[in-house]
């Protein structure tokens, strides 16, 4: 699925950030979406609070 644009933002598919480094966990109870950076060895540095 492309990336659109939707009530003034760009949506792109949360798959797509793992082409480029970022990692993603898919809370099923909060129904929420955990966006990490990924690096060397399987290490993660945690979600920013503003995000």
């Amino acid at each position: 699925m492309p990336a659109i644009s939707y009530n003034g933002r760009t949506m792109i598919p949360i798959s797509m950030l793992s082409q480029v480094g970022v990692g993603y966990a898919w809370d099923q109870k909060k129904k929420t979406v955990d966006i990490f950076l990924q690096y060397a060895a399987g290490t993660t540095i945690p979600p920013s609070p503003s995000l």
